[in-house]
């Protein structure tokens, strides 16, 4: 237990100096201050982006759509102004708003033209001519500000693209809607044409018995009419004879009773053909009223057919319109990325060429500047005595220097630019300037500010912190344009996909117009044709109907006659008897006779024409039938296709015009589903400067805490050494728990808060294990070694930015440093414990603490040993020095 006599010790030397006390309450303050106050300061910047000032100036003179007008660089300004992501500055007076950015009042400026909203409404017209939306921004302000306006922008036109595509998707769904109706509309029309033709195609069959009816009666009034004309005739000529021959006349007489009976025989036959041709006309009559009745439902259902597919033919240029309209947006949208893309390529061509020019400056400027710097470190540390508490100082300023100066000459030597090579060079010499500067405040605090030595110091400061910054403004530059090429990329694959996509269904919105077109001309001829047929029924009603009158007159005419014929055989026989008495009269019966065989004549020439016009009209039925039976099977197919065609489209048409336009303007949900939610940027970093503060606080307290004890004290090494470990940890413990506590103010919960206390404990003890090590062992290299550990574990421990993405040499070393392992835990602690990881760190830590103390206690006194001899060394040089000096 010799072990707390050091402990007790060291707690006496401290107490009883309150130079010393007051020290170590400033080393116990120094990784809160140094953890603490930065993530304070950047726990959660990108919340705050509300108070970044951002000018939006609407210049848009409006125009009209559909004799409306129509502002829509005041509908971008009324969305603007329920967005609180940034603080938006309205006006429309551009001068001011640019003097205002130039000024640095505003670190960016939307500017709506005066043709914004004309530009969008010509696209109704055919002429498309993109609207600009012009974004300037003031990066020389605050680079990291114009970083988030640029996204700004991108977002905005991202909304301005999806209230487009919303419209025209809307506009172009409602237009599939009227074309459902018109399908409908001429689906319902030819349903009626189908029965009207129906109707007809019925009446075709009887229309035909009836037509061979006609005809076969009217023939057979023909050929009766032609007996009766040449019974006439004979009928003349015999009562010429009997006039001409009055001496025969009993012969005559006998003569023309013969013949008179013939023509009474001849006449009867004569009436009863008149009998079936009145019969046959009377049927075809009847038929004549259910032809025109299913003529006007064929018309009628074809002219409904006619306006439907008009209707549907008149929406059809909205369709293609609105689906060009949407295929031309979508192209506008894949454009414009194009240009964000040839931009952004231009930015990073830009950038690179200003690295290029700073990393020239640096080699011909810098260097030959470090060098001197360097010289005058080194004089500086010679002049500093080797017992002064100030020479480890002078000499990390030196050796950090002559790293910064490996550092610039690999810059110099770098060839092609790398994007990861010059990265990790930047890192690297930021680190060691980052060394340098603090080291030199650490000695300028120390200095008399009289002296020259103070003065070659704070030079040497002030170009160091120059150069420190021009090296951060590189790193920044390179990172923020890897950044955005990366983000632009991703998003013209996806523009490309929805352009493909609309150029589909642009091709098959064409085909659909053109077929509507040929249904369209068809349906007109069809009407035309019905037209022509429904005109043509009152004629032929009108004909028949005639027709049906003169039968009648004819069978009346032919059954006077027939009984005049039978009065002429009477009165004949009588005349046979009273031949005397017959001169006077055979002259007037000659006479009628030549009048009987005139009108026989003339009935015979009208019943033939007759004759042949019904043979005319029965040789079309024929036609008639075949064309009703296309007609049917035209319009039945016509049907079944309309009303298809409707019940499909209406079947794919089951969300709404606004659901539709809704999900074309915003086809992907994309689900964020942390597996761990880390609350913010000073969350994810707080494992990352927790292990930096401790290691800071642990590598501060051995400038502090002498590692040599009492030599009054009789105790072994190995004690001395567990002695002044304890002691350490002491300091350590108070450290970790005040700087943990003051992350937890800030704002982290851990998981678990008695592990994430016990852990940074531990941790300490770690570091200061690590660190005792180095020390105890090479003394003032050691703590170099440490500042150099730590710089290593800085840029390879995946504190900021993943090992995938470091230079090969830091991901080979970040397994075999601490805070690989230290940051890993911390992580698993602060957001949900994978106890199997945080196991395998803790072993990983345990082993690095119990190999350094073993280290220390193996190897210490090998190490004194090796301090001495050097130590003698020294002493001997010395000697020999002034032995030298006095013999000259």
């Amino acid at each position: 237990m010799n072990f707390f006599k050091v402990v007790w010790a060291d707690i006496r030397n401290i107490l009883s100096s309150k130079l010393m006390l007051l020290g170590l309450s400033a080393i116990i303050c120094i990784p809160l201050i140094y953890g603490g106050m930065y993530l304070a300061a950047f726990w959660d910047p990108y919340s705050k982006t509300e108070n970044i000032p951002v000018a939006v100036v609407n210049i848009d003179s409006g125009g009209k759509i559909d004799d409306k007008e129509v502002n829509y660089g005041n509908d971008i300004v009324n969305n603007l102004k329920d967005n609180k992501d940034l603080k938006w500055k309205f006006s429309k007076d551009l001068k001011n708003s640019k003097e205002y950015l130039e000024q640095g009042k505003y670190y960016a400026m939307f500017i709506i033209p005066k043709d914004f909203t004309k530009r969008m409404v010509q696209a109704d017209k055919g002429i498309l001519e993109k609207p600009n939306l012009i974004f300037v921004t003031n990066k020389k302000k605050n680079y990291v500000v114009g970083l988030i306006s640029d996204k700004a922008a991108i977002a905005v036109k991202d909304s301005i693209n999806k209230s487009m595509i919303y419209n025209i998707g809307i506009k172009v769904y409602d237009s599939m809607y009227e074309l459902r109706d018109g399908m409908e509309s001429a689906s319902n029309g030819t349903s009626q044409i189908k029965d009207g033709v129906t109707d007809m195609k019925d009446a075709v069959p009887s229309m035909e018995n009836g037509m061979d009816k006609l005809y076969n009666g009217a023939s057979t009034l023909t050929n009766k009419i032609n007996d009766a004309a040449d019974g006439s005739n004979e009928l003349r000529d015999g009562l010429g004879t009997l006039n001409g021959k009055m001496p025969d006349l009993i012969d005559g007489v006998n003569k023309l009773l013969k013949g008179s009976s013939t023509i009474t025989d001849k006449i009867g036959d004569a009436a009863d053909g008149s009998k079936s041709l009145r019969n046959g006309i009377n049927s075809l009559s009847g038929k004549i009223p259910d032809l025109s009745d299913g003529i006007d439902k064929l018309y009628d259902g074809s002219t409904s057919l006619q306006d439907g597919l008009h209707e549907m033919d008149d929406n059809m240029p909205d369709l293609v319109d609105g689906v060009g309209k949407l295929k031309d947006g979508s192209k506008q949208l894949k454009d414009g990325l194009d240009q964000v893309k040839s931009g952004v390529g231009d930015a990073e061509s830009t950038a690179k060429v200003q690295i290029e020019k700073n990393r020239q400056y640096i080699v011909r400027n810098v260097y030959p500047e470090v060098q001197r710097l360097t010289y005058i470190a080194s004089t500086v540390d010679n002049q500093i005595p080797d017992n002064s508490n100030l020479k480890p100082i002078s000499q990390i300023i030196v050796y950090n220097l002559q790293l910064l100066q490996g550092q610039l000459k690999d810059l110099a030597d770098g060839g092609e630019l790398d994007y990861s090579k010059i990265m990790g060079i930047l890192n690297n010499t930021n680190s060691y300037l980052q060394s340098v500067s603090t080291s030199i405040e650490s000695l300028m605090s120390k200095l008399d500010k009289s002296s020259n030595t103070y003065a070659v110091c704070s030079e040497l400061d002030t170009q160091v912190k120059f150069l420190e910054s021009t090296v951060s403004n590189i790193k920044s530059a390179l990172e923020s344009v890897k950044q955005l090429i990366d983000g632009i990329d991703k998003l013209d694959a996806g523009a490309k996909k929805l352009n493909d996509g609309l150029g589909e269904l642009y091709d098959k919105t064409e085909d659909l117009k053109d077929g509507t077109d040929t249904l369209y001309n068809g349906s007109q001829n069809l009407t035309d044709g019905i037209g022509r047929l429904k005109d043509s029924v009152p004629e032929l009603s009108n004909g028949v109907s005639t027709l049906y009158d003169g039968s009648v007159d004819l069978s009346d005419g032919l059954f006077k006659i027939q009984d005049g014929s039978k009065t002429l055989t009477d009165k004949l026989g009588e005349l046979n008897n009273k031949v005397p008495d017959v001169e006077s009269g055979v002259q007037k019966l000659y006479d009628g006779s030549t009048d009987l065989s005139d009108g026989l004549f003339k009935l015979y020439d009208g019943s033939g024409t007759l004759r042949d016009g019904i043979k005319t009209l029965k040789d079309k039925i024929p036609d008639l039938q075949d064309g009703v039976n296309k007609l049917y099977e035209g319009v039945a197919e016509l049907h079944d296709k309309l009303a298809d065609g409707a019940e499909k489209l209406s079947d794919k048409m089951v969300p709404s015009s606004k659901d539709m336009g809704n999900f074309m303007s915003s086809p992907l949900n994309v689900k964020d589903k942390p597996l761990y939610d880390v609350g913010g940027y000073g969350q994810g970093l707080a494992p990352y400067f927790i292990s930096l503060g401790i290691w800071v606080g642990a590598l501060l307290m051995f400038f502090l805490i002498s590692e040599n004890v009492n030599p009054n004290l009789k105790i072994k090494l190995p004690a001395r050494i567990i002695g002044k470990y304890l002691s350490y940890c002491a300091v350590g413990t108070i450290q970790a728990v005040l700087l943990s506590a003051a992350v937890m103010a800030l704002g982290l919960k851990p998981s678990n808060v008695t592990i994430y206390f016990t852990f940074n404990i531990f941790l300490s003890f770690v570091f200061i294990a690590i660190i005792q090590n180095f020390v105890f062992l090479f003394g003032d290299a050691g703590r170099l070694m440490a500042i150099i550990a730590l710089i290593l574990q800085l840029t390879s421990s995946n504190g900021t930015f993943p090992g995938e993405l470091l230079p090969k040499f830091f991901k080979t070393i970040g397994p075999f440093l601490p805070f690989t392992y230290s940051i890993s835990a911390m992580r698993e602690i602060d957001w949900g414990i994978d106890y199997s990881v945080l196991q395998n760190d803790v072993i990983v830590l345990s082993i690095f603490l119990a190999a350094s103390l073993i280290c220390s206690l193996v190897f210490k006194k090998y190490s004194i040993k090796f301090n001495l001899i050097l130590d003698l060394r020294e002493i001997e040089e010395k000697a020999m020095k002034e032995n030298f000096i006095e013999k000259r």
